[in-house]
């Protein structure tokens, strides 16, 4: 939550933010320069443009199985992007050989998440798990 000097009444934020949006948007409010570096974005009320494609959206990685200074090889991840959500597993033992499994859902239609959508959605389905995947091979660069 963020107020500003002199501000009496609240704003909501009717977009899909992350708590890594905070650096960025402290930042800007402050004047000071955000680094290439920073992976968020300034929250809606306070950008002067549209959040880049490449930025839309909110992840959360589960990896504490994972030993820290390798690359992620087991491990959840949580893609939510407009009204879906995508969950992603990958080189758990419980995958009964699959090495991966995902999920997709309608939050906005579904938000107790009943209906897996990935077979009446494959386009959406293959998008999104091509987003965690790209993410996923850049998070494990630094390891390879």
């Amino acid at each position: 939550m963020i107020f500003e000097p002199g501000v009496q009444t609240g704003r909501d934020v009717h977009t899909t933010t992350s708590a890594i949006d905070l650096m960025p948007t402290l930042l800007h409010l402050t004047g000071h320069e955000i680094p290439a570096s920073v992976e968020g974005t300034i929250l809606p009320p306070y950008a002067s443009t549209p959040t880049p494609e490449d930025k839309k959206g909110a992840f959360t990685i589960q990896a504490r199985f994972n030993e820290a200074t390798y690359p992620l090889t087991q491990t959840s991840i949580m893609h939510v992007r407009d009204n879906y959500k995508m969950i992603y597993y990958l080189g758990y033992e419980e995958l009964d050989g699959d090495q991966e499994r995902f999920y997709l859902y309608d939050i906005e239609a579904d938000p107790q998440e009943l209906n897996e959508l990935s077979q009446v959605k494959p386009e959406t389905a293959a998008e999104m798990l091509n987003i965690i995947k790209t993410r996923l091979a850049k998070s494990n660069e630094p390891y390879l």
